[in-house]
C-alpha cells in the first residue's frame, strides 16, 4: 500500500458475517509483516481519552513506554480529577465554602459598625454565592481543558511518529464501529485531516461495523478511503466454495449452505500487504467485493465465496 494515499479501511456487513475475524487476521498478518498494531471495540470505548489510552497501552506493550503520551495523559487525568468536585444540591452550601464564609463574616462582623452587615448577610447566603462563582470557574476550566484534549491526541500522534521511524506500519483497529464511532466519529476525521498534526504515512486505521459511513460527514476524506463491503454467502457460493476446499460430506455442506458461510472469514489478506507494480492499489485487500470509495452500497461477489475461508 506505500504511495497509494489510503489511510483508512472500513470494512462492513451485518452481524455475524465475519468482521472482527477478518479484523483479526488482518492484525495477524500485520504483526507478521513488521507492523506495531492496536485494537479496540465496544468493550474498551466510552470517550475519545478512553480509547487513546487502550491504543497506547497495547503500542506501548509492543514498542516500550510512549512518554510524550504518558505525560499529557497524565495532565489531562489530574486537571479532570481537579474538576471532578461535587457540586452541592440546589439550595445547600459546601462544607468548604461554609468554612470559608463563616471565617469571612466573623472577620467583618470585627470591623466597626460593620456588624449588622454581616448579620444580615449570613453564612449559607455566602457560602452559596461562593459555590456559584466557583461554578462558573468550572465552566471556564472545562473550556480551557478542552484544548487540553487536543494536546493529548497531539502527543498521540507525535508517538506515532516515532513509532513509524522504527517500524515499517502502525496500524489501529476500530472494531463495532456502529458503536465506538458515536465516540470516535468526529476524532477519527480530525485525525486523518491532520488537526492534530502530520499523520505519518504508515499509519494505517481500520475500521468495522454495520454501517456506511455517513455521507456528508465522510465525504471529503472518501480519497483516503477505501470500501470493503462483506455479503453473506448465497446456498450456492457456499456449496462451491466448500468444493474446492474439498468438503464434500453432504450434511456439513448443507449446514453450511444454510446459513450462507455466516460467521467465516472471507479474506485472509492483511492492508499492509503490498500489490505487486501496476495492480490496484485496493486488490488483494478482500476477496469481498470492493469499492474506491468509502460510501457506494455493496453487491455481491462469486469471487468472494471462491476465495473465502469456510
Amino acid at each position: 500500500m506505500a504511495g497509494s494515499g489510503r489511510r483508512l479501511f472500513h470494512v462492513r456487513g451485518v452481524g455475524g458475517v465475519g468482521k472482527s475475524t477478518l479484523l483479526r487476521q488482518w492484525q495477524e498478518t500485520a504483526r507478521r509483516a513488521g507492523a506495531v498494531t492496536a485494537v479496540v471495540d465496544e468493550g474498551d470505548v466510552h470517550g475519545v481519552q478512553q480509547a487513546l489510552t487502550d491504543l497506547a497501552r497495547q503500542l506501548a506493550g509492543q514498542a516500550g513506554p510512549l512518554k510524550e503520551y504518558d505525560r499529557a495523559a497524565e495532565q489531562y487525568r489530574r486537571e479532570q480529577e481537579t474538576a471532578a468536585e461535587s457540586v452541592p444540591a440546589e439550595g445547600e452550601a459546601s462544607v468548604s465554602s461554609r468554612v470559608v464564609a463563616q471565617a469571612a463574616l466573623g472577620a467583618v462582623s470585627l470591623i466597626p459598625g460593620a456588624g449588622p452587615v454581616a448579620a444580615m448577610a449570613g453564612p449559607d447566603a455566602a457560602a452559596q454565592g461562593l459555590d456559584r462563582l466557583r461554578s462558573g470557574a468550572r465552566v471556564r476550566g472545562r473550556r480551557a481543558r478542552a484544548s487540553d484534549a487536543v494536546e493529548v491526541s497531539r502527543a498521540f500522534v507525535s508517538e506515532l511518529d516515532r513509532l513509524c521511524g522504527r517500524y515499517p506500519w502502525v496500524v489501529l483497529f476500530l472494531d463495532t464501529w456502529e458503536v465506538t464511532g458515536r465516540y470516535l466519529d468526529g476524532w477519527l476525521r480530525d485525525l486523518l485531516e491532520d488537526a492534530f498534526g502530520p499523520l505519518p504515512a504508515h499509519v494505517m486505521v481500520v475500521l468495522a461495523g454495520r454501517d456506511e459511513l455517513a455521507e456528508r460527514e465522510w465525504a471529503p476524506l472518501r480519497a483516503l478511503a477505501a470500501d470493503v463491503p462483506l455479503d453473506v454467502f448465497t446456498a450456492a457460493q457456499t456449496r462451491d466454495l466448500l468444493a474446492t476446499r474439498g468438503v464434500t460430506e453432504p450434511d456439513a455442506v448443507e449446514r453450511r449452505a444454510a446459513t450462507g458461510g455466516r460467521n467465516s472469514s472471507p479474506a485472509r489478506r492483511s492492508p499492509t500487504t503490498r500489490t505487486p507494480p501496476g495492480s490496484s492499489a485496493c486488490s488483494g485487500l478482500s476477496s469481498s467485493t470492493r469499492r474506491t470509495g468509502p460510501l457506494r452500497p455493496p453487491r455481491r461477489s462469486s469471487t468472494a465465496a471462491r476465495t473465502a475461508t469456510p
